[in-house]
């Protein structure tokens, strides 16, 4: 066996232990994206990631735990019960959520950090948190439209 054959065997056991220990979630399954998958996500998440972006909002340092996931969770219920959650490349793990509380935070357990990065196909979206060294910055773009605009 290659070293790379190797190392993607090794990546893949460790998507799979990762999914294995999320909560809230049912039909999990692993994927291999091909490399022009997602690109309209990636793109939307890159230009929302930018300083002036108007997609991302920042919260300083400590934020509301409870607050940050009902926003998420208000973020996911509009995007969809089947998510891709980016791992190492070249995987994806991609399930329902059957409960959105119990997965984000199991996310939250496991990571040890508010960081979190979800792809929704049906309609297209984007949702992420950063958790920065002085703030948590948070980002939702529907891919196909223009982003919304803070008032």
């Amino acid at each position: 066996m290659t070293s790379e054959k190797l190392r993607i065997k090794l990546l893949e056991r460790r998507v799979r232990q990762f999914a294995a220990a999320l909560d809230g979630l049912g039909d999990v399954r692993i994927t291999m994206p091909a490399p022009g998958d997602f690109l309209r996500h990636r793109q939307a998440l890159a230009q929302a990631n930018a300083l002036d972006a108007p997609t991302l909002r920042h919260w300083p340092h400590p934020v509301d735990r409870a607050a940050v996931l009902d926003l998420v969770c208000a973020g996911i219920a509009s995007a969809g019960p089947e998510v891709h959650i980016p791992c190492g490349q070249p995987f994806h793990i991609v399930a329902r959520i059957d409960d959105c509380r119990a997965f984000v935070s199991s996310i939250w357990r496991m990571e040890s950090t508010l960081d979190l990065t979800l792809y929704f196909t049906s309609p297209a979206a984007v949702i992420a948190l950063h958790d920065l060294e002085y703030a948590l910055a948070y980002v939702v773009t529907a891919l196909g439209h223009e982003p919304p605009q803070e008032s």
